[in-house]
């Protein structure tokens, strides 16, 4: 079965919560971890039928149905509003949001920031994969378009930021930080020297970049989880280990009783 970690989102409300399901997974403890240990995705190299069994449980355990995405590191941001017919990735996008009550929508990562976002009311529900790339060039701004032109936004949202790379572990070179700060100056802050006096090297803060977008185009409401996937043995980190699976973050709209 997979391993569960409770999503602590203590931000909130209780009328929200309600109506929502949301769940991350993470490695076996040790001493049984291996580089696909509990894998959601697909593409890495593991046992694809092994692969799709731990999809079926998943999906099996919280009575929903997940829609798994083939994840490209762009900007697109899917609606769903059917069920897919399989557990397989089922549509290119890196962002998905749905109204439909039984469909998870589902990001995949091991080292980028996964983004699940629910309106103020627990009308809608959406995830986002944000690597860095993503988050420069607009997968959070267009999901949240995407809330604004269905009505969605009026009253805020409510957005957990889950595990990632975290700002002592994610070096970038000065092209990185240099392409952010030229399309907004202030995301200069969230960027540090990764050594003293060398300036073509620094270190990233995922969480605070994203943190920052969502704070300037909406009122959002925070929950993060800043375990550091490259420290942290229990998550998969692509960065440290190069061979590894991938962890799910899931979020859906419960049934209406």
């Amino acid at each position: 079965m997979p391993v569960l970690t409770d999503i602590l989102w203590p931000t909130l409300p209780e009328h929200v919560r309600r109506r929502i399901g949301f769940v991350s997974t993470q490695r076996k403890r040790p001493p049984t971890l291996s580089v696909y240990d509990l894998n959601f995705g697909l593409h890495v190299g593991d046992d694809p039928v092994q692969v799709l069994e731990r999809r079926r449980q998943l999906a099996h355990m919280h009575d929903m149905q997940p829609v798994w995405m083939k994840q490209v590191h762009g900007t697109e941001c899917a609606m769903i509003s059917q069920v897919p017919a399989s557990h397989n990735d089922t549509l290119t996008a890196d962002a998905a949001w749905t109204k439909e009550p039984g469909l998870a929508v589902v990001v995949m990562t091991a080292d980028c920031l996964p983004v699940l976002l629910v309106d103020a009311e627990g009308r809608a529900v959406a995830a986002v994969h944000c690597g860095w790339r993503g988050l420069l060039d607009g997968v959070l701004q267009n999901t949240i378009d995407r809330f604004e032109q269905a009505g969605f936004l009026q009253t805020g949202l409510h957005a957990w930021l889950g595990p990632c790379i975290g700002p002592k572990s994610f070096e970038v070179g000065s092209e990185v930080r240099d392409a952010f700060v030229a399309k907004e100056p202030a995301l200069a802050d969230h960027f540090k020297l990764s050594q003293p006096g060398i300036c073509d090297k620094w270190l990233a803060d995922l969480h605070s970049i994203a943190a920052h977008i969502l704070s300037v185009r909406s009122h959002t409401i925070l929950s993060q989880d800043k375990r550091d996937t490259y420290a942290d043995p229990l998550l998969h980190s692509f960065r440290r280990d190069r061979v590894t699976g991938r962890q799910a973050s899931l979020i859906w709209l419960r049934p209406e009783l």
